[in-house]
Formats: structure tokens, sequence, C-alpha cells
């Protein structure tokens, strides 16, 4: 199940990584983490193929399915990432500024 959790998980960031690229997103921060966990999946797969030499238990599966789940919200919900578009709704603090903490 482990080979099987890096296979999609790995399909999904790498979807992300070429909307950012095709969007002008990889100088982000989210670009330089996604890739790293990127990285860091593909030297588990190594190890987890057969015979597998290392598991990735529970900690390393919850923590892929939240940074799956804040990925697939922040760019991939409702289209956000091509639309180029961002609300200045007050109750919407999506685009909160990460340096002075203010909403948009």
């Amino acid at each position: 199940m482990d080979g099987i959790t890096t296979s999609v998980s790995l399909a999904i960031i790498v979807i992300c990584l070429i909307s950012l690229i095709v969007s002008r997103g990889f100088a982000t921060f989210d670009y330089m983490v996604m890739l790293g966990i990127c990285a860091a999946l593909i030297g588990f797969l190594f190890f987890n193929w057969h015979p597998s030499k290392m598991f990735m238990g529970d900690t390393g599966s919850q923590f892929i399915g939240m940074f799956l789940a804040y990925i697939g919200i922040k760019y991939l919900w409702n289209g956000t990432l091509f639309s180029g578009s961002k609300s200045n709704d007050a109750a919407d603090c999506s685009g909160i500024d990460r340096f002075h903490y203010s909403c948009c």
C-alpha cells in the first residue's frame, strides 16, 4: 500500500508542479516545498520497492494526506490557479500577505 500511496501522491504533486510552471508560479515557497516532497517520495519509492527495506507508517501517510489536502484546496479548488483573479471580499482571507498578516 505504501507504493500505491507514493505513486498517486507523486502524480498529484507533479500535476500541481506542472500547472505552477505553466502559470509562472515556480518562484514561490510552495513550489519549492512540493519539489522537495516529490524528491523525498521518489527516494522513498526506491527503498520501498520489492523487497521493501522501508515502510511509510501512519505518520508519513497522514503528513502526505494533509499536504495533498493543502495543495488541493490552495491550487485546485474552484480552478483558482489559472483564473488569475483574486477575490477582494473582506471575509475571504485566502490572499493573506505572509509578511504583514492582514486580509486582502
